[in-house]
């Protein structure tokens, strides 16, 4: 299993570990969420009926966490939350969006910050 450096930041053990908050869905991708969400409960080695419930806590995000206050007992379970949050999330709309914002978007050379910052 690999694990992100930034989940781990300062952390000397899985104990230690901060829940991954999702909280801007205009600035971060779903997809990175969840997959540090899983990875934050393969390292807690958490209980299966507990994953849902933290996945919720997790969500501050006002859009998602009202998509989810509507979803969230027809959901039953973690697996299902990861299965319809991605479509609303990552709908083709919002992947074009991205598309398109890269294929525009120019690097100026003589700007302060780094290529890899600016992607």
């Amino acid at each position: 299993m690999k694990v992100n450096p930034v989940l781990m930041a300062g952390c000397s053990s899985p104990n230690e570990l901060n829940l991954p908050i999702y909280s801007d869905h205009t600035t971060q991708v779903i997809g990175n969420f969840l997959n540090y969400l899983e990875v934050y409960f393969d390292l807690k080695r958490g209980s299966e009926s507990l994953k849902l419930l933290l996945a919720a806590r997790a969500v501050q995000d006002p859009f998602t966490k009202a998509w989810l206050s509507a979803e969230y007992y027809k959901l039953g379970k973690h697996e299902n939350f990861r299965k319809q949050v991605t479509q609303v999330m990552w709908n083709d709309q919002k992947q074009s969006s991205i598309r398109c914002k890269i294929f525009q978007d120019k690097y100026d050379r003589n700007g302060e910050e780094t290529l890899a910052a600016h992607y």
